[in-house]
């Protein structure tokens, strides 16, 4: 016979019954942060040195979609580098600077689809 009190049991819905706290999640290693800024960095520094030339030549005719979604990119690698420094410090950044973070990246799909 299947009772009611057979069901398998969620330790996670356990765990938050219990009031217990996971004392075991290790943090993130800050060589990932680093490999991640640093690509960001590396992508961002392209990307402008492609649009810089892009404008400066006179040889170089591209259409208005392509800076713009050029464009989006650059939006999109600055948005990820505005707590370059901070991802792993005690003090947590600016509430304003989080908001500001969280808006761009959220904007950005947008920029991307919309051309």
């Amino acid at each position: 016979m299947f009772n009611v009190t057979d069901r398998p049991t969620n330790p996670l819905l356990e765990l938050l019954q219990t009031n217990e706290q996971v004392n075991d999640v290790k943090p993130i290693s800050t060589q990932f942060i680093r490999a991640f800024d640093i690509i960001y960095l590396i992508g961002l520094l392209s990307l402008l040195a492609i649009l810089i030339t892009a404008c400066t030549s006179s040889r170089i005719r591209r259409l208005s979609t392509w800076y713009t979604f050029l464009l989006a990119w650059i939006f999109e690698a600055l948005s990820k580098l505005l707590l370059v420094g901070q991802q792993t410090s005690p003090v947590s950044p600016r509430f304003g600077l989080c908001v500001v973070q969280a808006s761009f990246i959220n904007a950005t799909p947008v920029l991307y689809v919309s051309f």
